[in-house]
């Protein structure tokens, strides 16, 4: 809870490899590598969800730029579709694709 708290009090999140690059639009989360994405970079964006299922514990959400895939884990935040949400988070690799993992939704 600490960092997310850090993250909340700062505007961004600084990764392992001491990486504060933020990424502030769903094109640039999806524009990473897998490999790239896997690096955690922060994340910080403000869009629509066009899904969400909480047994899944998925959620996708869409601005201006795409469309991405948030991995929400647990505890699972209330969103409904057609909710504008802010998301916080990190970039993060799965499979062939760059996803965000989310650490607060606001």
């Amino acid at each position: 809870m600490r960092f997310a708290l850090a993250i909340l009090l700062t505007g961004q999140i600084t990764t392992a490899t001491g990486a504060t690059r933020q990424l502030t639009t769903v094109k640039d989360v999806v524009a990473l590598s897998s490999d790239e994405a896997a690096k955690r970079h922060p994340v910080r964006l403000r869009g629509v969800v066009t899904f969400s299922n909480e047994e899944k514990r998925t959620l996708f959400i869409q601005d201006a730029t795409a469309g991405v895939f948030v991995d929400c884990g647990r505890p699972f935040p209330s969103a409904e579709s057609g909710s504008l949400v802010e998301v916080i988070g990190y970039s993060d690799g799965w499979r062939y694709k760059s996803i965000v993992g989310l650490v607060s939704l606001t």
